[in-house]
């Protein structure tokens, strides 16, 4: 069986809607709506795999799931968010994976911290009606340097299995760089979003050819931090930079709707070889759809590539279509998860654009 452990934030996001932000200090903006819903980058991103895995054990009529799902969440505190947290994780796979989810989602989460040592962490989200965001966090600063203190609890709550998958986000600073080194040791893939990496990278390689890696590296980020919004050329540039300085990797750096820049060792598994691609622009498959809320895109993104990964025989394409569908038809709805697309979704909208392109 197939294993992924996804590392990283799970937590209450309250969602505020605004018509336009402040143009400046001291001004007033009404809040026209609020929601609080599940989000955090690994809350968004195992929603829609575990969608996904469930709907393949309906259609094959089974309760057995072809990939084990390790969820490792981040420190939570003893107050009212962390208590509130653990049953809205158990409500959404439910919802999402249905009632008997533990089958195939091993969901661990640290035992609550006093809160006199730390906040659990959450995120007020102002969106305005162009779907621009800005985010105020509360309780990152104590939550990562209390885990920074204690890395040791997270480091032996991960299954260290050679060929399993581990993706993690940058929400983890202090114990991220500790992770990608053990991983790397044990022969782990790994499927890191956005986190500031180390210098070097412990990536092994490959016994059969010694310039390309053993094990599979992927790194996604978008023109939020790498290259330029709508800038095909200087994202491109930006792509070549970083596998100059991580040359072992792939790289995919998103440009929402326009698509994205991305090149490197295309790896699956430590079992199959590694193709090299050197950096293109993917187009993004053209959707018909209203973007409401960009908020998770990225992680439906990655919980689509991953997936697609996990599901073998996807070529690279085919992976960044599903992923860049996944993460289109996710701005249909308010929140990171709360509508995740489904997996006939995707088909279904992969299918009409095959049948378009073929007129």
């Amino acid at each position: 069986m197939k294993e992924l452990t996804i590392f990283g934030l799970v937590i209450l996001d309250v969602i505020k809607y605004i018509e336009d932000f402040p143009k400046t200090k001291g001004s007033y903006t009404e809040v026209k709506n609020a929601l609080t819903l599940l989000g955090g980058n690994a809350g968004n991103t195992i929603c829609c795999i575990s969608s996904w895995l469930n709907e393949l054990r309906k259609e094959q009529g089974t309760l057995e799931s072809e990939v084990l799902i390790h969820l490792n969440t981040i420190q939570l505190a003893d107050d009212n968010d962390g208590r509130a947290l653990i049953p809205t994780i158990d409500q959404y796979l439910t919802r999402y994976a249905s009632s008997d989810y533990s089958r195939f989602i091993d969901v661990r989460i640290p035992p609550l911290v006093d809160r006199s040592l730390m906040v659990t962490p959450s995120v007020d989200i102002y969106v305005s009606d162009d779907t621009e965001r800005t985010m105020l966090g509360l309780g990152f600063t104590s939550c990562d340097r209390y885990m920074g203190q204690h890395k040791q609890i997270y480091l032996e709550s991960i299954e260290w299995k050679e060929d399993a998958w581990i993706t993690l986000d940058y929400n983890t600073a202090s114990v991220s760089n500790h992770i990608i080194e053990r991983a790397g040791q044990c022969l782990m893939n790994m499927y890191v979003m956005d986190h500031v990496l180390p210098a070097r990278l412990p990536l092994q390689p490959s016994s059969d050819d010694k310039s390309t890696p053993r094990s599979s590296f992927i790194y996604q980020t978008s023109t939020d931090w790498r290259g330029k919004r709508d800038d095909i050329h200087a994202t491109l540039g930006a792509a070549r930079l970083f596998l100059e300085q991580f040359p072992d990797t792939f790289v995919i750096i998103t440009d929402g709707a326009n698509g994205l820049a991305c090149g490197g060792w295309f790896k699956r598994s430590v079992r199959e070889p590694a193709e090299y691609f050197e950096p293109f622009w993917h187009y993004a498959p053209k959707l018909d759809i209203k973007s409401v809320d960009s908020i998770g895109a990225g992680d439906a993104f990655r919980a689509g590539f991953l997936f697609s990964l996990l599901m073998g025989g996807r070529t690279l394409v085919q992976c960044l279509d599903f992923a860049s569908v996944s993460g289109g038809l996710n701005t249909r709805h308010v929140g990171g998860c709360s509508h995740v697309p489904t997996r006939l979704d995707i088909l279904q909208v992969l299918g009409q654009l095959h049948q378009h392109h073929q007129q």
